[in-house]
Parts: C-alpha cells; structure tokens; sequence
C-alpha cells in the first residue's frame, strides 16, 4: 500500500469563507442578466436548481453555525440556518427585480425552501454537527 496521507480537517473558522463564497456565488447568479447565463443552466429545469442551490445553502449554513467558536452563532444554529436560509431566498427573489429577464417567483422561493426543510431534516437525523 502507499503512504496514507493525512486529511486535514475544516476549523470552525475555514467554514466561514465557503459559506460566505457560496452565499456571494449564490446572489451574483440571481442578478445576472438571464441571457448572461450559460446555457446548461438556462435549460436546466429551474425550480430543480433552486432546490440545490438553497439545499446545499442550509447544509452550509448548519454546519458553519453549529461549529462555530462563537456562542451566538453556535446556540440554535438549526434554526438560525433554516431562517437565515429562506429569509436570503426572499431577498435573492426581490433582488432579480433588477435584472434584465428576471422577475420575482413565490414558486422559486418555494422550491429554494423545500431544499431548506431536506437539508434541515437530514441535518437532525445525521448529526451532522459532529467536527470532521
């Protein structure tokens, strides 16, 4: 066998820039103008990829809250991710009203909280608080 390299794990503070990376990446798509937009994700169904989107925000947002080194962020990290998660899809929804060829949808938002409620429940079922 080789020589077993060592895998280096994310301090609660590494996780802050990813979750805020994700959550920058995450508006920048949702102002652009949608013919600026490749076009793998234009023909993409879209409320599919709203789900993802705000999915993987939760988990983000579970896992840097719930490790942080910070009482304020740790304490009812669930519930501030879950809030944090489907308050920013609201906001990302008013913010497109400014883009050329977006608008504003309560059914992307719905499908943006959809993937909030899976992350969170797979959140409380597999822990996933635990430090890696």
């Amino acid at each position: 066998m080789g020589p077993r390299t060592k895998r280096l794990p994310l301090t609660p503070l590494s996780r802050w820039p990813l979750f805020l990376s994700y959550t920058a990446l995450l508006y920048a798509a949702s102002v652009l103008p949608l013919e600026q937009m490749p076009e793998v994700v234009t023909r993409a169904n879209d409320k599919v990829l709203h789900f993802i989107d705000f999915f993987l925000l939760a988990l983000l947002a579970f896992r840097t809250l719930a490790l942080s080194s910070h009482s304020f962020f740790r304490l009812q990290a669930e519930g501030k991710a879950i809030l944090f998660s489907l308050f920013y899809g609201a906001f990302l929804e008013w913010a497109q009203k400014g883009a050329a060829g977006r608008e504003a949808s309560f059914m992307d938002w719905s499908a943006d909280a959809l993937g909030v409620l899976l992350a969170a429940l797979i959140f409380r079922i597999s822990k996933l608080t635990r430090p890696s």
